[in-house]
């Protein structure tokens, strides 16, 4: 079926994507299996470690640590429920979308993550930077084999060799059928949810909030049921604010970067 030029434009940069992945970091072709294994296991336990080395592309200067902080905080608790609130420019996404989610899994637990964007198409922007990972990172592809299943690889939903489940969703979107096989989601994502015609709309921050309580943190049943927001904070009510308020237990690890006073970044 011919692309119509939207989709031509997606398919475009999603190669040019992969190209850019591709070229990101090398590998040891002469490494024993102990050393890869070492490797491995060294990853599963420092993430620092683990995000520099299979992520080199995205850690241009070394982890900070507040980044660390907050995956070990996430880390320790499988039901986890609060977000990254940094200020712009700080990584939220990259480590809330991909490197939190990939090193979870390489400590071997299941991972069926679901992205949500403040629209569907957004969110699958966002779910491509982590299956574009798995499917063209060659560091990745030499230590856990390769993981694009080509049966189970769309835009807006796939799933790994290795098991990882990606699946993007709109902000508001119905949940229903959010389930593969047996399988129900295990880390929900909402990234950079909240725009500037949300932030002046009270009702329907409320929408949402009742949203993310009602629908799409049930749809996390087992064990594992984590919740993260990743979010600026640029005005003085928002969705997040509103989740901190009626959750006070909930965990937010906050890098202010903003004037307090303005709310400019």
């Amino acid at each position: 079926m011919p692309l119509n030029a939207r989709d031509r434009k997606v398919y475009q940069q999603y190669l040019a994507k992969l190209q850019a992945i591709r070229e990101s970091g090398g590998v040891n072709a002469y490494e024993t299996e102990a050393e890869k294994k070492e490797r491995i296991i060294r990853a599963r336990h420092d993430y620092r470690f683990c995000f520099e080395y299979y992520f080199r592309h995205y850690a241009q200067s070394d982890c900070a640590d507040f980044q660390i902080e907050f995956a070990d905080m996430v880390k320790r608790d499988p039901t986890f429920k609060g977000g990254a609130e940094w200020g712009r420019g700080l990584a939220k996404s990259v480590h809330a979308n991909i490197g939190i989610p990939f090193w979870l899994w390489i400590r071997e637990e299941p991972m069926y993550l679901v992205l949500v964007g403040n629209n569907e198409k957004r969110a699958k922007q966002l779910l491509s930077d982590v299956q574009a990972e798995f499917e063209a990172n060659p560091r990745i592809i030499h230590d856990f084999g390769e993981q694009q299943n080509l049966g189970s690889w769309e835009e807006g939903f796939f799933v790994t060799k290795g098991g990882f489940i990606g699946q993007a969703l709109g902000m508001g979107q119905s949940v229903r059928g959010l389930r593969v096989k047996a399988q129900r989601p295990t880390l929900c994502v909402m990234d950079d949810c909240e725009t500037k015609d949300i932030a002046k709309n009270p009702n329907r921050q409320d929408e949402v909030v009742r949203w993310v309580e009602r629908d799409l943190i049930p749809t996390m049943i087992g064990q594992y049921r984590r919740y993260i927001q990743a979010n600026n904070r640029f005005a003085p009510r928002m969705i997040q604010t509103e989740l901190q308020a009626r959750h006070p237990k909930w965990k937010y690890h906050k890098v202010n970067a903003y004037d307090s006073s303005t709310y400019e970044p």
